[in-house]
């Protein structure tokens, strides 16, 4: 069921992800695009590493994640730099967005735990 509630939100243009403050342990909400992907919902980072949210979730990886009126809840992790999955998630963006990814951007997969 969470499959296909995503498979029907794929091309919604924003998400709204919520991660725990690293420091004040509250909820710390971002509206961002995303794409779909073989059942992982995937991010970038254009500040990289340096991104609140990305330092939020590198210490703790339990997301929420809102699309339209769906939500559900993750586990998120960085994608390698030199991956297959880069380059996939770097294609879907081009063709979703017209957007290029940088090299110094990072990508972020969040793979589907259930209903938020």
């Amino acid at each position: 069921m969470l499959i296909e509630t995503l498979e029907k939100l794929k091309n919604s243009k924003v998400l709204y992800l919520t991660t725990t403050g690293r420091n004040s342990g509250e909820p710390r909400s971002i509206e961002i695009w995303f794409v779909y992907a073989q059942g992982n919902i995937y991010l970038i980072s254009g500040m990289g590493m340096s991104s609140n949210w990305v330092k939020n979730l590198l210490k703790d990886p339990q997301v929420k994640v809102q699309i339209k009126d769906s939500s559900l809840s993750g586990k998120a992790n960085v994608v390698p730099p030199k991956s297959e999955a880069r380059d996939q998630v770097a294609r879907l963006y081009q063709r979703k967005y017209r957007w290029q990814i940088e090299p110094e951007a990072t990508i972020v997969e969040i793979t589907p735990e259930g209903p938020g």
